[in-house]
């Protein structure tokens, strides 16, 4: 699920303040990835991931339900639809336009 903020003055750092998500790890060109930890342990878990261009953040949400299973892969087993999802981009919404 995606959320584009536009003309937006906020930064990731306050993204993750505002919303309670920690940082994974930060790549070139402004992209980022970042996650809320569901239950103790670490998954489930929502990943949020995006990229910052000057005034406007996109966002892309989504639920991974347990950690990886092979070795020296990132790719995982995301959910991107349900109503968890919709509910926790609704609260990001919520929370980043308050």
């Amino acid at each position: 699920m995606e959320l584009i903020l536009k003309h937006t003055d906020k930064s990731v750092h306050d993204i993750m303040e505002l919303t309670g998500y920690k940082t994974i790890h930060f790549q070139g060109d402004g992209e980022f990835s970042i996650v809320r930890p569901i239950r103790r342990g670490g998954y489930p878990r929502f990943h949020l991931y995006g990229v910052q261009q000057n005034s406007t953040i996109i966002l892309n949400l989504h639920l991974e339900q347990r950690r990886p299973s092979y070795e020296n892969v990132d790719s995982h087993t995301g959910e991107t639809e349900g109503s968890e999802i919709k509910e926790e981009m609704a609260r990001i919404e919520k929370l980043l336009n308050a």
